[in-house]
């Protein structure tokens, strides 16, 4: 997850929008900043735009959901609340979250 995090700090930050053909960021002098220029005239090439413009905002939410499976996961040590099954799924999650960001 720290390549993760390490990617969004070192990123234009989001939100991105769609643009006619390109995504970016509008700055507060009224520029924009050019994330990607796309060539898209078909629903796919729409929906990769809406994808990559999303990405800011899906990398922050891995991470919150990866502290929050962490937390979860160290409060499920089959304590006195018996939250084993807590630990089980938490663990579960997270291995799919840092499989799925290539994270060790």
């Amino acid at each position: 997850m720290s390549d993760l995090r390490k990617l969004l700090d070192e990123a234009t930050p989001g939100p991105w929008s769609i643009g006619e053909d390109v995504i970016g960021k509008r700055e507060t002098t009224g520029f924009v900043r050019w994330i990607v220029q796309l060539a898209w005239d078909d629903e796919q090439g729409q929906a990769d735009a809406r994808l990559i413009a999303m990405a800011p905002d899906l990398a922050a939410a891995v991470l919150v959901a990866e502290e929050a499976l962490e937390r979860l996961a160290k409060l499920g040590n089959g304590d006195k609340y018996g939250n084993s099954d807590c630990k089980i799924i938490a663990s579960v999650s997270l291995a799919e979250i840092r499989k799925l960001t290539g994270g060790a």
